[in-house]
Order: structure tokens, then sequence, then C-alpha cells
């Protein structure tokens, strides 16, 4: 408590800042980490219903895969390392 008092209230906001914006970070990654899971499965039963999809349309293949390269795998590794 003491090194606490010895703050200006200014460098006391600034100091409380920090963890809060951290804590928005890690839960906005945590959301992303969440719908890229939810989108990926989601494409991936439409496939399977539906295979002649990915024939016809390619990019649902690229899309499946920067739902799960990148927003799954990258956003996990950050977020909860």
């Amino acid at each position: 408590m003491v090194a606490t008092l010895c703050i200006k209230p200014k460098q006391l906001v600034i100091s409380y800042s920090f963890p809060s914006l951290y804590y928005v970070v890690l839960l906005l990654g945590a959301a992303m980490h969440a719908t890229a899971i939810m989108a990926k499965h989601e494409i991936e039963d439409a496939e399977d219903n539906n295979p002649q999809m990915v024939l016809q349309y390619p990019v649902v293949k690229d899309v499946e895969n920067y739902y799960r390269e990148t927003l799954e795998h990258l956003v996990k590794t950050f977020n909860y390392a």
C-alpha cells in the first residue's frame, strides 16, 4: 500500500489501464478463437453434406484454412501462451 500512496493519481490511472487493456485483448482473442472454431466446424459440416460445393466454390477450402490456421491456431498461440 505504501507504493500506491507515493504514486500520483495520473500515474495510478495509467497503471490500472494497462492490466485492463490486457484483459480486453485477452477476451477479444478468446472470442475470436471460439468464433473461428464454430465457423470452421460449420464449414466442415457443409462440406460433408455437400461435397460438390468444394468443387464448385474452391474458395470455401481457403476460408476453412484461414479459420483453422490464422484465427484458430495463431490466436490460440498468442492468446493462451
